[in-house]
């Protein structure tokens, strides 16, 4: 697995790829934004403790609404991005084996999932029904990102479990919606 700092931003709050390196760092669990690409390192797995997921295949895209994020919350919160779908499924299934007691871990769980629809190597919404078949990660809050107008596409999303749609381009006050939402549906808020 590989982490990329995330250059700061007035928004943003930077992420040391070892803690060891910078004593002044801040705490894991209160990192900024971190990218994640490859495969699990059981030494470095991110902490998903109320974090916030952004998963899309666009750099930009991703990089754009993580800050976008950062603006709306606190600016001590975790967004971990994934570029990768692929890369996801297999942090998450990990995350999901590595649990043992599915009551207890529910508040190690993301805060919530911004995912974007077309991704080339794992779509959308095959990664949402990985996630609402997965029994500890079904209750975490989905945001699909999109550009499509395609009603039958974005009915099917929402069956399949989406709890909103974000449009894309984004937009600030739409994100904080968004974000204001999730955190109704969210457990332990």
């Amino acid at each position: 697995m590989q982490e990329t700092q995330i250059p700061p931003s007035p928004q943003t709050v930077g992420y040391p790829q070892e803690q060891e390196q910078d004593q002044a760092a801040p705490h894991p669990h209160h990192a900024g934004i971190t990218k994640i690409s490859g495969a699990v390192d059981p030494k470095h797995e991110p902490t998903w403790r109320r974090a916030i997921i952004v998963i899309d295949d666009s750099p930009d895209d991703s990089l754009f609404l993580s800050r976008m994020v950062q603006s709306c919350c606190n600016p001590d919160q975790a967004i971990l991005v994934f570029n990768n779908s692929a890369d996801f499924l297999e942090h998450m299934a990990y995350f999901s084996h590595s649990r043992f007691d599915i009551h207890k871990d529910r508040e190690d769980l993301p805060m919530m999932v911004f995912l974007d629809l077309m991704m080339p190597e794992v779509d959308g919404p095959t990664v949402l029904r990985a996630m609402r078949a997965d029994p500890l990660w079904d209750n975490v809050p989905v945001t699909v990102s999109t550009q499509s107008h395609n009603d039958r596409l974005l009915t099917d999303v929402l069956d399949v479990g989406a709890n909103a749609l974000l449009p894309k381009p984004f937009r600030r006050a739409e994100v904080f919606a968004t974000l204001k939402k999730a955190s109704h549906f969210s457990y332990n808020i």
